[in-house]
């Protein structure tokens, strides 16, 4: 099994020539099937894929994680260079949604463009589901702990009014790889620890080699109100180790603080996955 970083926050230094926006996109080769797991929010990733030698043409599945843009963006432009490829989204993934930055509550729902585009190929997923042999799609997260702050922050609109997010329309990707399972989270908006043990209840008795994702542990761009505490984030750290993941790969909304905070607690256990990145697993 093999995933590829295709676009995110940062990229390789070793990689100029590739774009990085805030989003997510990975390339994941899972025997033998091609599949990408979110667009990003503009469709630069397909030019980075093009730069690394990855086919779009070839990708056979795409599961897109929530419905905000920045992770289904890119999902237009993919649609008009890729004729095949079965499309997985939550069933409430296409309703409004905002995030509100100080006084203004700003727009963030995917283009309702992609359904007409997208048409018979999108599968509106609202249980459990495997996709294909050993690819399970889990839905209905559990909040055993809590959810980030930020997600005071998220609104989604509801019989025509703006109320909080309750983030049902958010995805965990999972992999029976060999034997272990490899838990792929967007933004971990309902926390990742509520997505690995929502994982490890759909699909017990594996142990776990790889959770890979955004941790939403970031607050509001430029005072960063919001954000999660040094204390939580030593926490989180804690509770991670108490899983005995083999590695952990994390990236976009962890933001670059938390991160540093999680890799003092947890050193070569977990690494920050870049644009351009290729894990091996």
């Amino acid at each position: 099994m093999k995933i590829r970083m295709l676009i995110e926050n940062e990229k390789l230094e070793t990689c100029p020539e590739l774009v990085k926006e805030n989003g997510i996109s990975m390339f994941i080769n899972y025997n033998g099937e091609n599949i990408l797991f979110d667009t990003g929010a503009t469709g630069e990733f397909i030019n980075n894929a093009d730069k690394l030698g990855i086919n779009i043409e070839d990708i056979d599945t795409v599961v897109i994680s929530h419905g905000h843009m920045d992770h289904a963006g890119g999902l237009l432009k993919f649609l008009e260079r890729n004729k095949k490829a079965r499309i997985f989204m939550h069933i409430r993934a296409g309703e409004k949604h905002f995030v509100k930055l100080f006084f203004k509550s700003i727009e963030v729902t995917m283009p309702q463009a992609i359904f007409e585009k997208g048409g018979n190929r999108i599968n509106l997923i609202n249980e459990t589901t495997e996709i294909s042999q050993g690819i399970f799609i889990i839905t209905d997260i559990m909040k055993k702990e809590p959810w980030v702050r930020f997600n005071k922050k998220m609104l989604m609109k509801k019989d025509g009014k703006l109320c909080e997010d309750d983030f049902k329309h958010e995805l965990i990707l999972a992999f029976n790889n060999n034997g272990k399972l490899v838990i792929l989270t967007g933004c971990s908006h309902n926390g990742v620890v509520n997505m690995i043990e929502t994982t490890i209840a759909k699909l017990p008795q594996l142990p776990i080699q790889a959770v890979i994702g955004g941790f939403h542990l970031v607050g509001m761009p430029g005072l960063n109100l919001y954000a999660e505490s040094e204390a939580t984030i030593k926490a989180l750290a804690k509770q991670l180790s108490s899983y005995n993941i083999e590695k952990i790969y994390t990236c976009h909304c962890t933001g670059k603080k938390p991160y540093k905070i999680l890799k003092d607690e947890l050193q070569d256990n977990i690494e920050y996955l870049c644009t351009g990145m290729e894990v091996e697993l």
